[in-house]
């Protein structure tokens, strides 16, 4: 308790977190040019909302995504490194210290969500 009537020691927050809810900064659009990302999440014409790894969505994605190799199939993990890589700094220092920043390492680690019908 405190004796000074102008401190204000409520619940109510004097400001809230508006449009984006999380701390993922990438969730939130005014900050996709800043970093260069290309969100996973890609709505299609015919579906604005399709499910998790959905091929059309993926597709679409990488067709925003320019890199400078010729691979096409690693344009994916070119964009997502910025994510991780914004990630980094919240690993516990044991798993930071023996992290590979590789795409295969990365892709055995994932815990993959599943699909309807799995």
């Amino acid at each position: 308790m405190t004796n000074n009537p102008d401190l204000d020691l409520s619940l109510e927050p004097k400001a809230t977190i508006q449009g984006t809810h999380s701390y993922d900064i990438l969730a939130n659009p005014n900050y996709f040019d800043d970093f260069i990302y290309i969100p996973v999440y890609q709505p299609l014409d015919h579906n604005a909302t399709p499910e998790y790894g959905n091929k059309e969505s993926r597709e679409k994605r990488g067709k925003f995504i320019i890199d400078d190799d010729d691979e096409e199939g690693n344009d994916d993990w070119v964009c997502d490194k910025v994510k991780l890589g914004l990630n980094f700094a919240f690993l516990h220092e044991a798993v930071a210290t023996d992290f590979v920043f590789s795409r295969d390492q990365l892709e055995k680690s994932m815990v993959k969500p599943k699909r309807k019908g799995d």
